[in-house]
């Protein structure tokens, strides 16, 4: 039987708050307070509305808390009857009062709740951790151990694939540098395996436009890139 695995990043965006049948994203300068805010009184998950306004939640209601994964929802709604059977999401949980460090959890309860229960977690940056580190040049952009931590848990979970399988990475929030690291470990990661597809979830235009999930559009620089290191690997003899 076929297998397919999701691989996911979450960022700020990912979780929206729903009040009065309209879906709000939270203010990025607030995010984690927010998210801690949310966690300690309880929250629910509804299906997200099509109504987003424009302003940001700043301050949670007094009312029963109702979250909303529209980007997800995209995305599983593209896979139709057949969801995926197993996911991964990567996650940030540091403590930082920008940090989205409820929407791993919330997403893991999103998949869960709509048949996908094999679902596995990994903060790869906690506590006070940076991302890159400016006084190492190898490090200057993501950190080797950030890329480590990336790779294991990448490896592991395309450990049981094979050809004939499919892996989907979104990686729809989150850190961009860190991003582009995921999208290329899970490919390296799947030579001679699984088939590889990259999605995105471009944001629909404000009013009651859904999100959609799509293939990833082609960058020209994505082929050049392939030949420069094919061809450097071929000047070393290999």
């Amino acid at each position: 039987m076929k297998k397919t695995l999701l691989i996911m990043t979450v960022g700020g965006t990912d979780v929206q708050l729903v009040v009065e049948g309209r879906r709000h994203k939270l203010d990025g300068n607030q995010c984690g307070t927010l998210h801690d805010a949310i966690k300690a009184r309880g929250w629910s998950l509804v299906d997200a509305p099509k109504e987003r306004p424009r302003d940001f939640i700043t301050t949670l209601p007094q009312e029963s808390l109702e979250l909303c994964t529209p980007k997800l929802d995209a995305i599983l709604a593209r896979f139709g009857g057949e969801l995926p059977s197993s996911a991964l999401i990567f996650e940030t949980t540091r403590q930082d009062t920008r940090e989205p460090r409820l929407a791993g959890e919330v997403l893991e309860e999103r998949l869960r709740s709509r048949g996908v229960t094999n679902v596995a977690r990994v903060a790869f940056l906690t506590g006070e951790e940076p991302l890159e580190d400016p006084n190492d040049k190898l490090d200057a952009i993501v950190r080797r151990s950030v890329v480590a931590t990336l790779s294991r848990a990448t490896a592991q979970q395309l450990a049981g694939l094979q050809r004939g399988d499919r892996v989907f990475v979104a990686t729809t929030g989150g850190l961009a540098a860190a991003n582009e690291v995921i999208i290329e470990l899970v490919r390296l990661h799947a030579v001679g395996g699984p088939e590889v597809t990259a999605l995105e979830v471009p944001d629909g235009n404000r009013g009651q436009q859904e999100e959609r999930a799509i293939e990833e559009s082609f960058h020209p620089a994505s082929g050049y890139r392939a030949r420069w290191h094919a061809l450097s690997l071929i000047e070393k003899g290999n």
